[in-house]
């Protein structure tokens, strides 16, 4: 994918032993980001199911956050990086459409799994001069609840592990993540509305 160019600059703080007469000195240059290239593809099944899958990816090999010249090096230890998504959700429902529905019924399901091939590409402990890959599988959940007549409390989890290309060559990491929010959307944020002959 194409790369974007941004402007860098490398600041240097010169401190000698007097701290007062210490000076910052900047150095311009430049650097690259990688671009984004996504695929996907969604569907509808029936009024509250919706089925989705993508496939985003980066090249992150010939990246940098600063070069002096316009010559950009790559960072060795980073390359492409793919992911392949898809996803299952219940929609909630809402406003109008929620009176005579009960709780849980209104309540709002996701589910997902993920495969994907990360930019990272560490050292291998068994053979120092070789370059791993790092692939990572994972799977998540999600929970949406109306609390009132559009507000919506929702609650996440996802978990996962990622493996080195080469077994023993470095730590899987399993990871374990949670999150919560809340949506308030009421019309208490409606401003008042007054007759005329008021």
């Amino acid at each position: 994918s194409p790369r974007d160019a941004i402007t860098a600059k490398q600041r240097s703080l010169v401190a000698p032993f007097n701290s007062a007469l210490g000076s910052t000195c900047e150095k311009c240059g430049v650097g690259s980001y990688p671009s984004m290239t996504r695929l996907g593809i969604a569907a509808r099944l029936g009024d509250r199911y919706r089925i989705e899958a993508d496939i985003p990816g980066q090249d992150f090999s010939t990246s940098s956050f600063f070069s002096p010249t316009t010559t950009i090096i790559g960072d060795p230890n980073l390359g492409t990086s793919n992911r392949y998504s898809i996803g299952i959700e219940r929609l909630p429902i809402m406003g109008d459409e929620s009176k005579g529905v009960s709780f849980w019924d209104r309540a709002g399901l996701r589910l997902g799994a993920s495969y994907a091939t990360l930019p990272f590409k560490p050292t291998s402990v068994i053979a120092p001069f070789a370059k791993l890959s790092v692939n990572e599988m994972s799977i998540s959940a999600g929970l949406g609840l109306p609390m009132n007549y559009e507000s919506m409390f929702d609650f996440s989890v996802s978990a996962g592990v990622r493996t080195p290309s080469i077994t023993g060559g470095a730590p899987k990491d399993f990871f374990f993540k949670m999150g919560a929010s809340i949506s308030l959307s009421e019309k208490w944020f409606v401003p008042l509305r007054r007759n005329d002959d008021e």
